[in-house]
């Protein structure tokens, strides 16, 4: 319950059960159980939500979970997964790559592995945290869905210097380079112990 009224007032405490290093910063978010017009609703009540963004959830690839369920977020950046070459940035392709994902899960973290989020993490994350910094940008490490133009796209979920909250997309390419420093939120269940062994 205390989870839940943490959401409810839009403050994402962090979660850090089973992490090493420094790899501390985890949000757990409340997925599901809004059906995809509501959700629109509810998220342009609380942000400003871009026209290419609305037209991702509009797509019929975009879904969303009949149930609610708890999951747990991790923000980490290129460089945290081993991205060092400013002179050879990561592409989509690179980061988003499940076997390597599960490599650096292996070694970083006790119990847990990163994953790509359903893409309805990004409208429940821009609704849920109200408290986001100003000049903050999470990106959503998730199955690219296209936008109204066709190309693939991500969620983007920020506040702009003056404290404005918005939704919004862009291109990620399979080619499309992003800077080390770039913020993403991936997915962190916790491995069963058959995954485990």
């Amino acid at each position: 319950m205390d989870t839940l009224q943490t959401i409810h007032d839009g403050k994402l405490t962090p979660f850090a059960s089973g992490l090493r290093g420094r790899f501390l910063r985890t949000m757990p978010i409340m997925i599901g159980g809004v059906p995809k017009d509501e959700l629109i609703g509810q998220g342009k009540a609380v942000r400003e939500l871009s026209t290419y963004a609305e037209s991702m959830m509009r797509h019929k690839l975009f879904t969303t979970l009949a149930e609610p369920e708890q999951t747990i977020l991790i923000d980490l950046c290129p460089a945290d997964l081993g991205f060092t070459d400013p002179n050879n940035l990561p592409t989509t392709t690179e980061l988003f790559d499940p076997k390597r994902l599960a490599e650096w899960s292996a070694a970083n973290l006790d119990g847990y592995a990163i994953e790509l989020c359903p893409a309805e993490v990004g409208p429940h994350l821009a609704i849920q945290y109200k408290d986001q910094p100003k000049s903050e940008v999470l990106w959503i490490a998730m199955e690219r869905i296209p936008d109204s133009d066709g190309s693939p796209s991500v969620f983007g979920v920020g506040r702009n210097g003056s404290g404005r909250l918005w939704l919004f997309d862009d291109w990620a390419l399979p080619g499309s380079r992003w800077s080390l420093g770039s913020r993403l939120v991936f997915r962190l269940p916790k491995m069963s112990s058959a995954l485990a062994a």
